[in-house]
């Protein structure tokens, strides 16, 4: 290389590095790879799955008080996120013996509970705003608050479904 002018006869850059062609010209800074594990983690705990930890005794012999579960957000649809979320996209809907993580309106809280059925043995409920009305049961009737105190929850109050993951 002599008078900025390389062996091959082609201008020499003016920062004075040669590049070779093919190659990459600089190093990745790593940013934009963080940027996007964290956009796809949080996309993934939005809408698709979750970890929650029993609090109550209200489903024993299935799940124990401090037992881990996992809450698949997407086994029944796309839901919006939160508490008051609706589902923009359903394909599925709980059968009786699924076990889902629900927020019955009345309680303020998420419960772990069983799907009962879609017709209750107390009485006849019409679809209401948050979908058609689902019946939830404890598996411990003696320590479950669930549909027959507070009534059936509807499918918009159905985050997910829940699996044990740790007794």
């Amino acid at each position: 290389m002599s008078n900025g002018i390389t062996e091959s006869g082609n201008p020499v850059p003016a920062d004075g590095r040669i590049r070779v062609p093919g190659s990459r010209t600089r190093l990745p800074s790593g940013g934009g790879a963080l940027l996007t594990a964290t956009a796809l983690a949080l996309a993934i705990k939005v809408f698709a799955l979750d970890l929650a930890v029993v609090e109550g005794r209200s489903m024993e012999p299935f799940v124990s008080r401090g037992s881990l579960v996992l809450v698949l957000k997407c086994a029944y649809g796309l839901r919006a996120p939160g508490r008051e979320g609706s589902y923009w996209f359903r394909w599925g809907s709980p059968a009786p013996g699924d076990t889902v993580l629900a927020y019955p309106p009345s309680t303020g809280t998420r419960v772990v509970k069983r799907v009962a059925s879609e017709a209750s043995p107390y009485g006849s409920y019409p679809e209401g705003p948050r979908g058609r009305p689902i019946y939830l049961l404890g598996d411990n009737p003696p320590a479950s608050r669930d549909s027959r105190e507070y009534g059936p929850v509807g499918m918009d109050d159905i985050a997910g479904k829940v699996i044990r993951l740790r007794p």
